[in-house]
């Protein structure tokens, strides 16, 4: 039940921050459009990292609980997949806080960007464990 509540938090947060994202740029900081796309690229670059991080450490991490917990030729189990959803729950507020607080006191253009960055690891990493828990739950 609390997968079900935290990926619907990280849903709605990335469509309310996706919906405000460009119009941010564009009524606080001028851009143009084509300066306001190249912003996106901090939110590929967040998911990008937090995908390669979580797919790496949570393979490592369900190894060496399979190697502690499970008795030879046993599968693992599905909440073998969740520890490294701690620090992408971590990582999504202080993006978005990060992301609020520059916007708000209309900084310089990149402590948005951060924010969005480091946001974005965390969704990436949060996605993944609960995907990852769900195909382990139902194989």
């Amino acid at each position: 039940m609390f997968l079900v509540a935290y990926i619907t938090y990280l849903y709605g947060t990335m469509y309310v921050f996706l919906s405000t994202f460009s119009g941010l740029f564009a009524k606080v900081y001028h851009e143009t459009p084509g300066y306001q796309g190249l912003n996106y690229i901090s939110l590929a670059l967040g998911l990008f990292l937090g995908t390669h991080i979580c797919a790496r450490s949570q393979d490592r991490i369900y190894k060496a609980l399979k190697l502690r917990r499970c008795k030879e030729g046993l599968p693992g189990r599905p909440e073998f997949r969740v520890p490294m959803m701690v620090p992408g729950a971590i990582l999504v507020p202080i993006g978005l806080l990060i992301y609020s607080w520059t916007a708000e006191k209309r900084t310089h253009w990149m402590g948005p960007n951060v924010g969005a960055f480091i946001y974005t690891t965390g969704l990436a990493m949060g996605y993944q464990c609960i995907q990852g828990y769900l195909v382990d739950s139902y194989a």
